[in-house]
């Protein structure tokens, strides 16, 4: 679990895109990447195909720029990145879940 803070923005959510059979770095050159977070009990994403941006693509690193309104609700969210390329999905599942807390400590 990873926590933030109601209301907290402006700054990035970094990811690592690793392979499933040896660990190793994804290459997501090439790829678009969108980012999905939701509440469980969630009719609807709160963050519905946001664009990640590579950092390192040969390395598998991307960031998605958080948003004013995308900590607005308290919560434990799952996460998912989506990589396309050439009509290929792949899709990520977070294996931790993204926390949002009322206030600072």
């Amino acid at each position: 679990m990873v926590v933030y803070y109601k209301d907290d923005f402006g700054f990035n959510l970094c990811f690592t895109v690793r392979n499933k059979t040896d660990g190793s770095a994804f290459d997501l050159t090439l790829y678009t990447i969108k980012f999905y977070m939701w509440l469980p009990s969630a009719a609807a994403p709160k963050v519905n195909a946001g664009v990640c941006n590579p950092i390192v693509a040969a390395s598998g690193t991307c960031a998605y720029p958080v948003q004013a309104a995308d900590f607005d609700t308290i919560g434990s969210y799952n996460w998912e990145l989506i990589l396309t390329k050439a009509g290929t999905e792949i899709h990520v599942r977070g294996n931790y879940n993204i926390v949002i807390k009322e206030e600072h400590p």
